[in-house]
């Protein structure tokens, strides 16, 4: 498992490098073909994924779901692993090519042949998952009656619930002049800022008892071209997370009701996605947490702000087993995870498998 991890980490896998994710994806095709197994392959709008089992069909009782890419990462030796105590350090490490290795090692593991379960991998998660998880759920029919996705639950928590999102650009349109006359203009980036206060004051403020509310993140802004000169477009990308069905729908009307308050002013929606809802009673859920107590960790029950392909089994039914072992936030500089941990996170879903 770490001699798979290690490689998975030297390939530089982010939306940049797609030769990075071609190969990244071909070493675990080749990987997987070796152990004897079958691996069927897609595209969709470019984006690579697979799905590998001993036995190729639609619907498994268990579905194995990662993503072999990362976000881009700008620090020292991001993609070249390095092994201090029992960390592994590298991009990907935590999100998600440590539990990539273990489910690897697992779909080739001959004491799980009579398993009925898949392997499945994709290449786009962290722009969306949409030509992955979705194509392969919704276009081509995979199913199974629980899927293991384990890029969430940080440090062994079973994950509940994750925030749906809506991510939108907005954008403005001004008058350019000469920067030192401002009056006789109108700037695009002014409106844009106006516009992000008004939507911020219109959402509900979180505290530090209870941040399982509606946000909004102003990812980027640009506009203008020139200091001395009052720009006269801009736009603006918008990152909304919400934990509650009915909030989609008021965050869209605040949307229209912005549009329609600010002359020039227009927006679209880039992407948007519903909760993943997980009931603590579902038997797959009671099943997990039994087995892990049996390996001495108690699963602790976890509501997740990020979003991940989860989403897309929850959307279906499906009910979703998302932990993870001891290791590092996500997208952080010196990413890292346990390996001792990721050897006890494999004998959890190993016997979860086997019962």
């Amino acid at each position: 498992m770490k001699k798979i991890l290690k490689k998975l980490i030297t390939f530089q896998s982010d939306k940049d490098h797609p030769q990075e994710i071609k190969k990244c994806f071909n070493f675990v095709v080749d990987y997987l073909k070796k152990s004897a197994l079958k691996v069927k392959t897609y595209s969709s709008n470019k984006s690579l994924s697979l799905v590998a089992a001993r036995k190729l069909k639609k619907n498994y009782h268990y579905i194995l779901s990662g993503h072999l890419d990362v976000v881009p990462a700008d620090y020292k030796n991001a993609f070249k692993p390095i092994i201090k105590g029992n960390r592994l350090y590298g991009r990907g490490a935590s999100d998600m090519k440590g539990p990539d290795s273990a489910m690897i090692k697992l779909i080739t593991d001959r004491d799980l042949k009579d398993v009925d379960c898949a392997l499945m991998l994709t290449t786009d998660e962290e722009i969306g998952g949409f030509n992955g998880a979705n194509y392969l759920l919704n276009k081509k029919n995979y199913s199974c009656q629980a899927a293991i996705i384990p890029d969430s639950g940080d440090n062994f928590q079973l994950t509940l619930a994750e925030k749906g999102l809506i991510h939108v650009k907005i954008k403005a349109q001004g008058k350019a002049v000469h920067g030192s006359q401002p009056w006789q203009g109108e700037n695009a980036i002014e409106k844009l800022i106006t516009v992000f206060q008004q939507i911020k004051k219109s959402l509900p403020q979180t505290t530090k008892k209870n941040r399982w509310l509606p946000t909004v993140n102003l990812g980027k802004i640009k506009g203008g071209d020139a200091t001395n000169k009052v720009p006269s477009r801009a736009e603006m990308y918008l990152d909304f997370r919400y934990p509650q069905k009915k909030d989609q729908k008021k965050i869209l009307n605040l949307l229209k009701k912005i549009k329609n308050k600010h002359k020039k002013i227009d927006y679209q929606i880039l992407a948007k996605d519903s909760i993943l809802i997980n009931s603590p009673k579902n038997k797959q859920l009671q099943k997990t947490i039994k087995v892990a107590k049996k390996e001495g960790i108690n699963l602790k029950f976890y509501k997740a702000h990020g979003a991940s392909d989860g989403r897309f089994f929850s959307a279906k039914g499906i009910p979703t087993i998302m932990f993870k072992p001891q290791c590092s936030q996500a997208h952080v500089d010196n990413e890292w995870i346990d390996l001792k941990s990721l050897e006890k996170f494999y004998q959890i879903l190993k016997k979860l498998l086997q019962q």
